[in-house]
């Protein structure tokens, strides 16, 4: 797949878990197989598969749930309160 705008990756490392899934999974690969070429979307050439650590794109995830789980925490506490004053 070539190479997203950077735009559009900045966004996926701030808020799309799949990005840092797929970071982690292509770091397990590359440390499996070794070196893995594919070819550079914009030069045609070449080149060597990179990924961030894999440990680091599952903090990132960790990370993620966390955040989700508190907004839904949150979320669950706001209608609870809401719900018991109209009683």
């Amino acid at each position: 797949m070539p190479k997203l705008p950077d735009l559009a990756t900045a966004m996926a490392k701030v808020a799309v878990s799949g990005y840092w899934l797929t970071e982690a999974m292509k770091s397990v690969f590359i440390t499996a197989q070794g070196p893995i070429p594919i070819m550079n979307a914009r030069t045609g050439m070449l080149m060597n598969m990179t990924a961030e650590p894999a440990a680091y794109g599952a903090a990132i995830v960790a990370a993620h749930a966390l955040t989700f789980l508190l907004i839904a925490y949150l979320v669950t506490l706001v209608r609870h309160g809401r719900r018991g004053r109209g009683t």
